[in-house]
């Protein structure tokens, strides 16, 4: 009886993350896309960039083909397909448009919306698959561990730098220390 019931809640594990969660994470990252995508319409709607403009239309083609697609993204298409580009030098057409701005507020605008974009991306391929969740949140502790290690060493370096730095120039606290 205990072996069916371990049989029938692991079925209803796998069918969970194979079939719900996979598809919780695609409509979010399409969601987020989208979001992204009217925030850069109302950018040219205000008037602060031309539907006209390259740049603009770089972006929304960019965000329509990931809204498209991303439900083919995977980590090795996306590892083949970064190998491919750098081998055949393809350029980022993306950074590039850019680049090309002159408004600096609406350069940095784009910059966070491209950026934006990739975590997007980025999140939806790695959370949509149940083992590379597991991985990414695994490798996610070590590394925020890792960076409070670090802080918690510099503080100390630091605040041991500070204490032999004052001790050092005060001749009077050799005297405490040697008369005790």
């Amino acid at each position: 009886m205990e072996l069916l019931l371990i049989l029938l809640i692991s079925i209803c594990f796998v069918v969970l993350l194979y079939g719900p969660w996979r598809s919780l994470w695609l409509s979010w990252g399409r969601q987020r896309l989208f979001e992204i995508r009217d925030k850069l319409f109302l950018k040219a709607a205000n008037g602060e960039i031309s539907f006209e403009d390259s740049v603009y239309k770089e972006f929304r083609e960019s965000i329509n083909n990931n809204i498209r697609f991303l439900h083919h993204a995977t980590i090795p298409r996306i590892v083949a397909s970064t190998f491919i580009s750098r081998k055949m030098d393809v350029k980022d057409e993306l950074a590039n448009a850019v680049t090309a701005v002159e408004n600096q507020d609406l350069k940095e605008e784009l910059t966070r919306f491209r950026a934006k974009i990739l975590v997007t991306v980025a999140f939806c391929v790695v959370l949509r698959s149940p083992l590379s969740a597991v991985f990414f949140i695994v490798a996610a502790l070590f590394a925020i561990a890792f960076h409070r290690f670090s802080c918690a060493q510099q503080y100390m370096y630091s605040a041991i730098q500070k204490i032999v730095s004052v001790s050092s120039h005060n001749p009077a606290s050799h005297r405490n220390y040697r008369n005790a």
